[in-house]
């Protein structure tokens, strides 16, 4: 979410302790596999290029909090994150739902990116225009959609 909002950060993991600079056990086994994940994701991406957008999405599944990242008409990265907190009920329980927005014309491919695991879902053809639904996949924690042009 900070990367996709053109925000810069100096520290993400709260693991990190004296003589233990490599994180706990189960830090490695989680956050930080999660981090690796996405570092290779953000470097798949043309940051240089890509923008912010605020207030392009029309509709998201509930319970999320998103951050838009794209290179305006070619590549749209949507990232999805669980904005339920560690001690609701409900935190952690799988997601889905619908997206609602608008992309110019033309064909673009739509594919999901798990931080969890690390791997692409298979693309899919969609044809641009204006409040075009996406349905987006059950996940749980976090998602990136992402829309590029064909």
């Amino acid at each position: 979410t900070t990367l996709f909002s053109g925000a810069h950060y100096d520290m993400i993991d709260f693991s990190i302790l004296p003589y233990l600079e490599a994180g706990t056990p189960a830090s490695r086994a989680g956050i930080r596999r999660w981090m690796s994940h996405l570092s290779g994701f953000i470097h798949s991406i043309d940051l240089v290029r890509a923008r912010p957008l605020t207030d392009w999405l029309r509709v998201q599944p509930e319970h999320t909090i998103e951050s838009v990242l794209a290179v305006a008409g070619e590549d749209y990265y949507i990232y999805l994150a669980d904005g339920r907190e560690v001690d609701e009920s409900e935190c952690g329980a799988s997601i889905e739902g619908r997206l609602r927005l608008d992309l110019p014309s033309g064909a673009f491919e739509v594919s999901c990116f798990s931080p969890v695991e690390g791997v692409y879902s298979p693309a899919i053809r969609l044809d641009g225009g204006e409040d075009l639904a996406v349905d987006v996949p059950a996940f749980r924690h976090d998602i990136v959609i992402r829309l590029k042009r064909c």
